[in-house]
This record gives C-alpha cells, sequence and structure tokens, in this order.
C-alpha cells in the first residue's frame, strides 16, 4: 500500500505543477486595474484604474452593466489606441469605469 500511496502524492504534486505554470502563464498574458502613469494622446478619464485585459491591451473588458468605447489617436508618428468603459452609447459622456490605451502597430 505504500507504493500507491507514494504514487498518488507524486501525481497530485505533478497536477499541482502543472496547474501553477498556466495560472503564471494566463497572468502573464492580462493585466489591467493599476494606474496609467501616461496616457499619451488619449486624454483618458480614469488614469487611476486602468481596464482589465487578457493576450493584448486592445482586448481590454468591461464590467457588466458598461460598454467598451474606442477611439485612435496620433503620438507623434505612431497610432494610439484609446479605450474607456462607460454605460453610455458614447465615450463623450461618463461615468466611466475605467480606461486603457495601446500601441495599434499602425504609423499617422
Amino acid at each position: 500500500m505504500n507504493w500507491l500511496t507514494a504514487l498518488l502524492q507524486w501525481l497530485r504534486s505533478w497536477w499541482r505543477r502543472i496547474i501553477d505554470a498556466i495560472l503564471a502563464w494566463l497572468a502573464s498574458r492580462s493585466g489591467g486595474g493599476g494606474t496609467i502613469p501616461d496616457d499619451k494622446c488619449c486624454f483618458l478619464a480614469r488614469k487611476d484604474n486602468e481596464c482589465h485585459w487578457f493576450g493584448t491591451k486592445s482586448n481590454y473588458s468591461c464590467p457588466e452593466g458598461y460598454t467598451r468605447q474606442w477611439w485612435y489617436c496620433c503620438e507623434g508618428t505612431q497610432q494610439i489606441g484609446c479605450g474607456e468603459c462607460t454605460p453610455q452609447a458614447t465615450c463623450w459622456s461618463g461615468p466611466w469605469e475605467c480606461s486603457i490605451w495601446w500601441h495599434t502597430g499602425a504609423t499617422c
């Protein structure tokens, strides 16, 4: 019976390492919730609360009841994507829950 207990402990340890690796990988590809020190050309409403994102910042999400609003601006020769979450149908009126910006890869 000792070999069975040892095998089960080894399997549990192995699964724990796999789950920890997957969680670390997911955490490295997501973010948000912090402050935005430089909002580039966006003039964001909520530099104190970056929207949560997964994969790339252009894949940001909004809390329930809020919708994604986005626009583009030029910072020098680089196009910047700007986004905010608002319950309104336009980004020109708040309240805003969070804001975010990202490099689009396009030039101006």
